[in-house]
C-alpha cells in the first residue's frame, strides 16, 4: 500500500493514464511470446507483444535499446514534441 501522499500525487497521473489511453493485460500466450523473443529485456518484451496485440500506433519509452518490432518508438521528449506540433 502507498503512503497517503504518493497515493494523492498518484491518482491524478494514473485518472490522465486512464481517460486518454487504452489499458491492456498480458496473458499467458503473451507472456510466452516474450519469453521467446532474442532481446532479453523481459519488460520490453511485454510492452512490444501488448503494443502489437493492441494495434498501438507508437510506443512511449526512453530506453535507447528498445525492442524493435515494427511499431514506433519515441522518447518522452519527442512524444511531447510530436504532441504538440
Amino acid at each position: 500500500m502507498l503512503p497517503k501522499k504518493q497515493e494523492q500525487e498518484s491518482h491524478p497521473f494514473l485518472s490522465f493514464i486512464e481517460k486518454y489511453f487504452t489499458i491492456t493485460g498480458a496473458d499467458n500466450i503473451d507472456i510466452q511470446k516474450a519469453l521467446v523473443m532474442e532481446n532479453l529485456d523481459l519488460e520490453d518484451n511485454v510492452q512490444a507483444v501488448l503494443a502489437s496485440k493492441s494495434n498501438c500506433d507508437l510506443i512511449i519509452s526512453n530506453d535507447k535499446t528498445f525492442v524493435e518490432m515494427g511499431i514506433t518508438v519515441l522518447n518522452s521528449d519527442d512524444f511531447l514534441k510530436h504532441s504538440l506540433s
